[in-house]
């Protein structure tokens, strides 16, 4: 009894003990397996040393003594695969890759960005041992961006003995032995959920939190000993780090592109590229779809029109979206998109990822995760990994200008890969996967592993450019009968560049259209569309482009189209652009979209509003209306023919306007005398929510602050670039640097110009001598220019005429003449008519009137009308009457004369009292038909730009400003004013002219700034035409007796009421503490 119950617990241990045994084996079975699967799948060594598929050729390499100076840090990949799943592991610190140091920045710049608080005080990271909750990363379109999240978790877990890892990268706790010091700033979501201002300061948490870490990092010891350059940032998002980014350019950045930021700042050298985070599901390599099961060619989804590249989008879009296996899907996260997304590029065998100007997409991740072959339509992309990455096993790229030339490029393109090529680059897919996959513990070779690969392999670039000159040779496909000929008609295109230079160009072309005489049929025709040879010859003979068009009897609407957008460039070829769309219209095609922009650009060329408006008219009829292409190009159309009402129009009917037809707009109104309402238009764009400003608009708002004369609105348009990091752009500086100089402000002006030391070009240079030329600094642009040769910079065309115009307005005679001497022989610049105008005003002013009469006869180039006012001007001063009435005759020869030509010449009779010429020339210019025109001055007072008129009656304070201008004459005459009267034409009555003085426009701006601002604050007045000689001495006492620093400027130059040089030697005496002259610029590189 007792051995049968002894029986009977023995015998489910036995069964138990035999199931174990059973277990054991399937386990390790499963175990071998995976390795197997995981080396075969896994791409080549990344190092020579580093071996991922055994372990014993890691340490074959090592005895052969390669990567010495790594020997001591070698991980063995192999064995730590099988490793991951075993308890209690954790890295070594001697078998890593990186030994990264991470500094312990507070809650707020990281995980308190996710909601996230510690149980206690001081508990700044959040557990993530095997048990843990970690804190989870905003979805949606954030996670797009979350590569900073998933790196912080990897080296939080790199010392814990609960966690399996590779051990790319471990945590240290001593910054001396870190090869990298980690920024754990989640600056990607900082932007994404805190970049709008709020607060009493309305200032972002964004910016605070960018200024805090700036101000941090600049004070560690970490940073100061190899000036930053040893750091990782992470900056994914586009726009994240907007204002740290060039005060931290010196670090190493995990970026998403380098599309917005300068070379300096980020480049392929120093920077690591990540991919962004799919937000399709990934397709198990088990469930991908094969070549047969996938009936749609190729697949986009997205937004079509799009601010950055969305023309390229919208192009491909018209060309293609005809194409039955060709499909365009719309949509976003919050619609659906994410599961269209996955269904289309699932059954698709070639994604598109129109990349353009914008790189910045996951579109391309997802195509990856999908097994879907990427076709990458850009110029210049960076991609992950791409020194040990070879794309073109598994993508197509075509660049853009190729894939918008016609519709038969890239769909001959793409049906002609067979489909054992596609299958090749199918399994290449599925192969690398995993290495776009971002997870948390990371493994082998996914997205957390890569980027700590990268950042290790950034000096060993071995194979990347061997990659980059590789990329296009998937475009070579097999080639049929058809694709030959194809083929044959693009190698055409270089031969006929070669030829370009030389005598034999036209035998040349005439051969080139032999060649397109030769195709057998139009059906071949249709398959090697000449359209990319004919769309990169837009400089080419009208009569070349005749014949190769005649060539065909069949000619479509893609070959319309490229033959009218090559004539639309030029001037002298718009007409026949033009005849071509009259003939497309006639020809039984349908014009598109295309058609009717380069069209409308032909019109824009032949300055023929009746034409362009029967363009507007059949796109009217045509229903193309919603193409936000065409209405920017029709708005362009009509603001450059000054019909800014019509351009407004458009503007109005577009019910999403982007930030380029934003920035026509601002641009319509520059050009048609509408600044004040352009400076109005930043606003109004920035709370229209629509979209953001780009350098583009901040270029046009600076030129029109600078016109003017808006300090206060150049200042707001300067906080928003430096808010929206724009400062980057070398364009911007430099039109900061005009627009501060033309308002006076050349400290300011000089502060841009100092700060942008890294990124000074010849034109920031040529802007800093123009500004300090124009505000009465003529040594120190001199000197700016000496400093200028000295650090290397070559002066171009523009800068010597800043610098003439610098001894010009200061006096510098001798060297003047000196510089001029050195153009054409130190620096081989041929001087042209603007170099001339400057040594004739140089002359002048110094009243050597007859050696600027015989520089402008002795011109190589024939002297224009503005060079002939220029003397002009300078007889006025001096009362040359004989060489003035010369100087008039030439301008009558060139048909050129205005009405200032004859007041300067009517000033100079009324100088010299000759009252019988005074009356011949108002004889003159009444039977000419010739009135001066009125001159309008403006004045900005809290931000609010007032214009005032002569004898201006319609001010709503125009009582006030009267009485207060009358008051200041007074006071003015009590300091030595007196009213210049012997050179102004208005001599209706005797008496008369005092009064007529005393209302010119800017002397009621002067007033009305005087009236409305307290004792002490500068007074800023642009006038839009030339002042005169009363209005400068009015100025110049103005100046001292009010204590009031004055700039004005006219269209000549600016003045200064604080210049010595405008004030009298008793002025400089009696008032030397308001005349003193500001500080001595320093133009070194130190400021």
């Amino acid at each position: 009894m007792s051995s049968s119950v002894s029986e009977k617990k023995v015998m489910p241990s036995r069964h138990l003990s035999c199931l174990i045994a059973i277990s054991v084996f399937l386990l390790i079975s499963s175990t071998l397996s995976l390795i197997e699967f995981r080396h075969s799948s896994a791409p080549s060594p990344v190092f020579p040393f580093i071996s991922l598929s055994n372990a014993s050729s890691a340490g074959s390499n090592l005895s052969r003594g390669e990567g010495s100076e790594q020997g001591s840090r070698v991980l063995d990949r192999a064995n730590l695969v099988s490793e991951l799943d075993s308890p209690g592991l954790s890295c070594d610190v001697e078998r890593t890759l990186l030994r990264v140091y991470m500094y312990d920045l507070p809650l707020e710049f990281h995980f308190g960005l996710l909601g996230w608080r510690g149980t206690g005080d001081h508990q700044i990271w959040p557990s993530v041992d095997g048990g843990s909750v970690i804190p989870s990363y905003p979805g949606g379109l954030n996670l797009q961006h979350s590569a900073e999240y998933w790196l912080t978790l990897d080296l939080l877990a790199s010392n814990g003995e609960d966690v399996a890892r590779p051990c790319s990268a471990i945590r240290v706790n001593n910054s001396r032995e870190a090869d990298v010091i980690f920024v754990p700033f989640f600056s990607s979501l900082s932007y994404n959920r805190h970049s709008k201002r709020q607060g009493k300061h309305n200032v972002s948490l964004d910016r605070m939190l960018q200024e805090r870490l700036v101000l941090f990092l600049k004070g560690q010891s970490e940073w100061k000993r190899f000036g930053g350059r040893n750091h990782l940032i992470l900056a994914h998002h586009p726009n994240s780090m907007l204002l740290a980014r060039d005060k931290l350019g010196s670090a190493m950045f995990v970026l998403a592109d380098f599309g917005r930021y300068p070379p300096e700042i980020a480049n392929v050298e120093k920077d690591v590229i990540a991919p962004y985070k799919h937000m399709v599901r990934t397709i198990p390599a088990a469930d991908s779809a094969p070549f047969s099961e996938r009936p749609i060619l190729a697949y986009f989804q997205g937004a079509i029109y799009r601010k950055d590249g969305g023309a390229i989008r919208q192009e491909l879009f018209y060309l293609l979206k005809d194409e039955s296996d060709v499909h365009f899907t719309f949509g976003s996260v919050q619609a659906h998109g994410v599961s269209k997304a996955s269904k289309g590029m699932a059954s698709s065998k070639f994604c598109l990822n129109i990349a353009g100007d914008t790189p910045s997409s996951n579109r391309l991740f997802d195509a990856i995760a999908s097994h879907c072959v990427p076709v990458i339509i850009s110029d210049e992309i960076e991609l992950p990994y791409e020194d040990v990455l070879d794309y073109s096993e598994f993508s197509i790229f075509v660049r853009a200008s190729d894939a918008m030339s016609s519709k038969g490029y890239l769909l001959n393109l793409l049906r002609g890969i067979k489909q054992e090529e596609w299958t090749k680059m199918w399994e290449k897919l599925k192969a690398i996967a995993g290495q776009f996959e971002y997870q948390h513990p990371s493994r082998p070779n996914d997205a957390v592993d890569m980027i700590w690969q990268t950042v290790y392999r950034k000096k060993m670039r071995t194979k990347l450019d061997v990659h980059r000159r590789t990329r296009y040779r998937s475009c070579v496909y097999e080639e049929d009968a058809t694709s030959k000929q194809m083929k044959q008609l693009y190698d055409i295109k270089p031969t006929l560049q070669a030829s370009r230079g030389s005598e034999n160009f036209k035998a040349d072309a005439s051969c080139r259209g032999n060649s397109y005489r030769e195709q057998p049929d139009t059906e071949e025709y249709e398959k090697g569309n000449p359209a990319p040879y004919l769309n990169t010859s837009r400089f080419f003979q009208g009569k070349m482009h005749r014949r190769v068009f005649s060539a065909f009897p069949e000619p479509n609407i893609s070959l319309y189209n490229t033959l009218i957008r090559a004539h639309s460039f030029r001037r002298d070829s718009s007409r026949r652009g033009f005849q071509f769309y009259h003939e497309l219209l006639h020809s039984g095609i349908s014009p598109n979209a295309l058609s009717a922009t380069a069209a409308i650009k032909c019109c824009a060329k032949m300055e023929s509003l009746r034409s362009g408006t029967q363009v507007h008219g059949r796109i009217w009829r045509d229903g193309y209306l919603s193409d936000s292409l065409l209405q920017t190009t029709l708005m362009d159309f009509y603001s450059s023919l000054e019909k800014g009402d019509d351009a407004c129009k458009v503007f109005d009917e577009m019910p999403d306007p982007d930030v380029v037809a934003w920035n026509v707009l601002i641009s319509c109104y520059t050009r048609n005398g509408r600044t004040r309402d352009a400076l109005a238009l930043f606003d109004e764009m920035r709370s229209s929510n629509s979209c953001i400003p780009d350098d583009v608009t901040c270029l046009l708002m600076l030129q029109a602050c600078g016109s003017l004369n808006s300090l206060e609105w150049g200042e707001k348009v300067h906080d928003f670039i430096l808010e929206h990091g724009l400062i980057g752009s070398r364009r911007v500086s430099n039109s900061l640097i005009t627009m501060y100089s033309r308002c006076g402000c050349v400290e300011k002006a000089f502060e841009v110009f100092r700060r942008s030391a890294d990124q000074r070009d010849v034109v920031s240079w040529t802007a800093m001598i123009s500004g300090l030329a124009s505000n009465g600094y003529g040594r120190d642009a001199v000197e700016a220019f000496e400093r200028m040769q000295r650090e290397g910079v070559s002066p171009g065309e523009q800068t010597f005429t800043a610098l003439l115009s610098a001894c010009s307005h200061s006096g510098l005679v001798d060297e003047g003449r000196m510089y001029f001497q050195a153009m054409g022989r130190d620096f081989g610049i041929t001087p042209n008519v603007h170099h001339y105008g400057c040594m004739v005003d140089l002359l002048g002013r110094a009243g050597l009137l007859d050696e600027a009469y015989g520089l402008v006869r002795s011109m190589r180039i024939k002297p224009d009308a503005t060079m002939w006012r220029t003397l002009l001007g300078a007889c006025r001063i001096h009362g040359n009457v004989g060489l003035g009435e010369q100087v008039i005759e030439h301008l009558v020869e060139l048909k050129a004369q205005e009405a200032g030509d004859y007041v300067l010449l009517l000033n100079i009779y009324s100088s010299c009292g000759d009252s019988d010429k005074v009356m011949e020339v108002r004889k003159a210019m009444k039977d000419k038909g010739i009135h001066t025109t009125p001159a309008s001055s403006t004045i900005e007072l809290k931000g609010k730009v007032h214009e005032f008129f002569a004898d201006d009656v319609l001010h709503p304070r125009k009582r006030e400003i009267y009485e207060m201008l009358g008051e200041i004459i007074q006071q003015l005459r009590i300091g030595g004013y007196v009213a210049e009267i012997s050179s102004e034409m208005q001599r209706a009555e005797s008496g008369s002219e005092a009064y007529v003085l005393s209302y010119h426009s800017e002397k009621l701006a002067a007033a009305f700034g005087i009236l409305s601002t307290p004792p002490g604050t500068m007074l800023r007045i642009a006038k839009d035409l030339r002042i005169c000689v009363d209005c400068h001495n009015f100025f110049k006492i103005l100046s001292s007796v009010y204590n009031r620093r004055v700039v004005i400027r006219d269209r000549a130059r600016d003045y200064n009421g604080m210049r010595a040089r405008f004030i009298s030697e008793a002025h400089k005496v009696k008032h030397a503490r308001v005349e003193r002259r500001p500080e001595r610029l320093e133009l070194s590189r130190q400021g």
